[in-house]
């Protein structure tokens, strides 16, 4: 009998030890923050160097695009190049490929060696969505198939257009679209911080 009183006390004390923790846990429970799951602080995304793309003309009316990724290593680039126009535009471009349908660019011949592919390569004319005039649109895109990327030391030229400008005075100039104009970094698929000469 006093075997059996005994392993009833314990489990009464036990019981008793439970409902206090329980009690415990239900106060500190009330407390902000406790219990709350834990957000991880974000790690800051890498830091990319900036990459750059110009535009220059030369005397013979050749528009250059140009960029440079100050040596990263890049997998992909696209450029969008805006001319907005009312009436008769005062740039034109001189289709570098008459085999193929449209207007397109001539493709930089030594990257498309180093294992550039040249995917978007387009001149289109639109009607401006903000205005009642055009505009002329270059399109170009380009991926790196070389499996380790490609890191340019200098600024490069990605590819040329033949111009006829029939009114210099008008000084009509392409612009740079951002929201379209791009160069990947190869490591972490990240859009490098642009500057932009046009």
């Amino acid at each position: 009998m006093r075997k059996k009183a005994f392993w009833v006390a314990v489990i009464i004390l036990v019981l008793i030890l439970l409902l206090l923790l329980l009690l415990w846990l239900l106060k500190r429970s009330k407390q902000p923050g406790y219990l709350t799951p834990h957000t991880p602080t974000p790690l800051p995304s890498p830091t990319l160097p900036p990459g750059q793309y110009s535009l220059s003309v030369t005397p013979d009316n050749t528009l250059q695009i140009k960029f440079n990724a100050e040596g990263t290593t890049v997998s992909a680039t696209s450029v969008r190049l805006v001319y907005k126009f009312t009436g008769t535009p005062a740039i034109s471009v001189v289709d570098q490929n008459p085999n193929k349908e449209g207007v397109q660019l001539k493709p930089n011949l030594e990257l498309i060696q180093k294992n550039w592919s040249y995917l978007i390569n387009s001149v289109d004319t639109f009607a401006d969505p903000d205005g009642a005039g055009q505009l002329l649109i270059i399109d170009l895109a380009a991926a790196v198939l070389a499996p380790d990327g490609y890191t340019p030391q200098k600024e490069e030229i990605l590819a040329t257009a033949k111009l006829t400008i029939s009114n210099k005075a008008a000084n009509p100039k392409f612009k740079f679209d951002p929201a379209f104009t791009k160069l990947i970094e190869k490591s972490s698929a990240g859009e490098l911080p642009l500057t932009f000469q046009d």
